[in-house]
Parts: structure tokens; sequence; C-alpha cells
């Protein structure tokens, strides 16, 4: 399998093949199973490597596109600084956690959070094999109360979509994970700073927003956020909720442009994109 990987890598170089990958996908790679067992590791950002599972949705976008959310991968990049502290909510196999840490450099830190063990397993090796020294993983997910939370386990096609809402991708198998406020973390690991924030948490987002308003007011970072409405179907708010309370805070919204730069979210044009950027004025 891993020389049909390598073909249809080559293939989506170029735009006519690109464009028709999400229905390749859906009709022949996820129904005829393909790659159910192939593992690889490349290359990521020139400088680090990543071990993917090709059968993960995520993982195989990587794998044929070098990255998955390049737009926020750019803003990432260009909003980072080095010495900066980065909070990747949600760290999954560490698509962003590792770009993270190289940008911010050793006098930086990066925190993970990532409460779904067999993912977190994933993110681990992947800090391994580039032996960062600057991430730390924390096996806990974001609320707003201190609690347990039951997270409906997602299918090995879409290995980061555990969520505590019913969703599509989910196997029947539950895990209990430890759930905290993230004002309550930096004051207990005594975080002096927190400069970015990244968060994908399929539909928790705003429970999370809600137990760190403390954070945002007093460490004033940059919010990169997934507003999506699909995902928001499961939870018991809207879209507009997360912009309410980001508006009530001061922030303000931004669009990412393809390559990372932010627009005003009044100028720019919605093109679908479901990540924002928000910054205090």
């Amino acid at each position: 399998m891993i020389l049909l990987a390598r073909i249809l890598k080559f293939l989506f170089r170029f735009p006519f093949f690109e464009k028709r990958y999400f229905g390749i996908y859906q009709r022949v790679i996820r129904p005829w199973g393909w790659f159910k067992k192939t593992m690889v590791t490349i290359p990521y950002d020139k400088t680090l490597q990543i071990q993917l599972h090709l059968r993960d949705w995520i993982q195989q976008q990587i794998y044929f596109f070098n990255y998955y959310d390049e737009r926020g991968i750019r803003c990432i990049k260009r909003e980072l600084k080095k010495g900066a502290t980065f909070l990747d909510i949600g760290g999954n196999i560490g698509v962003y956690t590792l770009i993270a840490a190289k940008e911010v450099g050793n006098t930086g830190r990066v925190i993970a959070f990532e409460p779904v063990s067999d993912v977190r397993e994933r993110l681990q090796e992947n800090c391994d094999i580039n032996e960062l020294v600057n991430v730390t993983i924390a096996p806990v997910a974001l609320f707003h109360e201190n609690t347990t939370l039951t997270l409906h386990l997602s299918s090995k096609e879409n290995f980061g979509m555990s969520s505590m809402h019913k969703h599509d991708e989910e196997t029947g198998r539950e895990e209990r994970v430890k759930a905290v406020r993230l004002d309550d973390f930096v004051k207990e690991q005594q975080i002096e700073k927190v400069d970015f924030i990244k968060m994908d948490i399929e539909g928790a987002e705003l429970y999370a927003l809600l137990g760190m308003k403390k954070v945002l007011t007093q460490y004033r970072p940059a919010v990169l956020i997934e507003v999506c409405p699909d995902v928001l179907e499961h939870a018991e708010y809207n879209e507009d909720a997360i912009f309410t309370f980001f508006k009530e805070l001061g922030y303000q919204p931004f669009r990412i442009d393809q390559e990372g730069n932010t627009l005003p979210y009044s100028l720019a044009a919605n093109d679908g994109y479901t990540n924002y950027l928000f910054k205090l004025n």
C-alpha cells in the first residue's frame, strides 16, 4: 500500500487530481479500506519528522499535501516569536504542537492538552522522535469546571474527533477523562505567561473558554479557534455564542487568508474556512 500512497501523492501534485481528493477519499479510499495498516514517518515542515497512520483523514492529508490546515499553520508561524508560550488545546498527534515547538525555540514553551489516551500516545511519539524538550503534554480536557467527562471516542478514520457530544464518527467506545479549568491549571503549574492559544476540541470550545477568562484578561493571548457550524450542531450553543464571548472581553475576530495573513472579519469574504483568530485591540 505504501507504493499506492506514493503514486497518489505524486498525482495530487497536479490541480486536476488535487481538487478531486475529497471525492476520491469518500468514494474509493475509505470504502475500499485502503491504508488501514499503512504507517509512515516523513519530513514535516522541512526540519521535523512526523509519524502518520494513513488510514486517518487528517494524517492522510499531511502525507499527500504536506500540511493539514495550512492556513492555520502559516498563521501560527507568522504570529509566534522565540520565547513565546503556546497552548495547543486539542493536541491530536502534534499537527500544530511540533511546529509551534520549533517556532518558539528552546527559550519558549508549548503545552499540549490531549485527554484521549490513544491519541496522546501518538502525540508523545511524535514529540519523542523530534527530541522536543520544550513540550509538555497535559493528559486533561479543558472545561468550565473541574470535573470528569465522558468522551465518545472516534474511529481510526478520523482519529481526532472524539467529543463529549455524540457524533458521526463515534465507535461506541467511551473514555472517562479528567477536565480542568485553564485558569486553575495555569495557577497550579505556575505558568507565567500565555502568548498564543490554538483550540480545536470538537464542539466543547465555549465551555473551555468559560474556564479561561482570567488567562485571557491577564495574559491577553491571541486565540486561533475552530468555529464550525457542522461541528456545533451537536453542541448546546452556536457560533454566535463564541463571537459574543470574545466581544465581551474586548477581542476582535479576524479571518485568515491562504498565506496565513489576518484580515478584519468585517472586511474579508467568508470562503468557508472555519478557523478564526481572535486578538485584543
